[in-house]
Formats: structure tokens, sequence, C-alpha cells
């Protein structure tokens, strides 16, 4: 028999084939234009902190239990992914953690992979928002409201609105003599004081989606 997309449908096969191993973990997926790989690795630190076994699929490649394995694209084919994840499982991995670029989202790519229009890399972007349980989204950024346009997941939001479930506030500058990074408080549906190991107020908004 014929299908209508050869890649969707190795995509389905390659989950059966491993035994859909993405069923078993908790898959957290983060996109953004920049600071993906930066949110990305904080949200490894802390839930490896917690305690939890985490296998991570980034731009520099794939890490588990200490390991690193080099990928050939920022993210992998699906029948790549769907191997991976049954590594991770293998294991003992309780979450997936994986930075994704919307061309990887594209069934097809456009000229050498690149979006014709900001409209539809955000439309495409704006796909995962009707593929997942919980949705964090920064509040602060204009085009939210358009990304979210058609979502059914669960929404939380970070940023310095006052509307924000997670608001910033009090950002500075923090140097010691083995310290560079920012300090600023979190209020709304956490009260606690953060402090990042990295200058400049675009950490703030990498690490709160971590948070």
């Amino acid at each position: 028999g014929k299908v209508e997309s050869s890649r969707y449908a190795m995509a389905l096969m390659s989950g059966i084939l491993f035994g859909n191993p993405s069923r078993q973990m908790t898959m957290i997926g983060v996109t953004g234009t920049k600071g993906k790989t930066t949110t990305t690795h904080m949200i490894k630190s802390v839930l490896e902190a917690a305690g939890k076994k985490v296998g991570m699929i980034g731009t520099n490649g794939i890490y588990f239990m200490g390991r690193h394995q080099e990928t050939a694209n920022t993210t992998p084919e699906s029948y790549e992914l769907q191997k991976t994840f049954r590594q991770f499982l293998d294991a003992g991995c309780a979450v997936a953690l994986m930075a994704e670029s919307s061309q990887g989202l594209m069934m097809d790519h456009i000229g050498p992979g690149e979006h014709k229009t900001f409209e539809e890399y955000r439309s495409w972007k704006g796909q995962l928002f009707k593929r997942c349980d919980v949705g964090v989204v920064n509040i602060d950024d204009e085009n939210t409201e358009a990304l979210l346009e058609g979502h059914t997941c669960k929404l939380v939001t970070y940023g310095r609105s006052e509307k924000a479930d997670y608001r910033a506030e009090g950002c500075e500058l923090l140097r010691t003599h083995d310290f560079l990074g920012v300090a600023f408080h979190v209020s709304g549906r956490d009260n606690m004081d953060v402090r990042v190991n990295m200058p400049g107020e675009f950490r703030v908004y990498n690490a709160l989606p971590a948070l």
C-alpha cells in the first residue's frame, strides 16, 4: 500500500519498532529563536539535582548517563530519534529533554532548510502547543498570542509582566570573587530568589522557563 507521507509513516513505524519509548518517559521540548541550548542545559541540571535521570538531545549531540554522542542534524530523523529514546529508557532515564528546531517540525523543508516568512516559522512553532499537555511560554514576547492560536494545552506563563504566572523582578548583575551572573526574585505561583551563573538580562528569560 502507498502512504501520503513517507516521512510521517516512517515516524509511526519507528515508534512501533522501538516500542514507543516516548510514552514511558516525561518528554520536554524546548524551542525558541535563541537560548534553546542554555535553557535545555538548565533544565537538565535542575532535574539531575532532583535525582532524576535525564537523556538530552541538543544541537551539540546526545547526552545521557555521562555519555556523549554526536548527531548529524539539530533534530535527528524519526528513526534515529526513536532509537535514541529507546537507549534513554533502557539506561533508566525518566525524562527525555530536547532542543527542538522548528525546521524539524516541518515535514518538508523549504529550500536549504529555511523558513520563507517569519509568520510561517511562528505557525510551525505554534504546532507544538497542539501536541503537548503543558505549554510554558514567555508572556512578554509580542508573538506569543499568535503563537498560541488554536492551542490545546494547559498554559504556564513567565516574564516580567504582572500577568505572568512566574514573574521576575529586581534583576541585578551579581559579581563576587567567584561568581558572575544575575540575581532576581520570582513571584507569582512561587516565591524565590534565583541566581544564575551567567550574566545578561536575557539569561533571566532562559532561567524562567526552566524554573
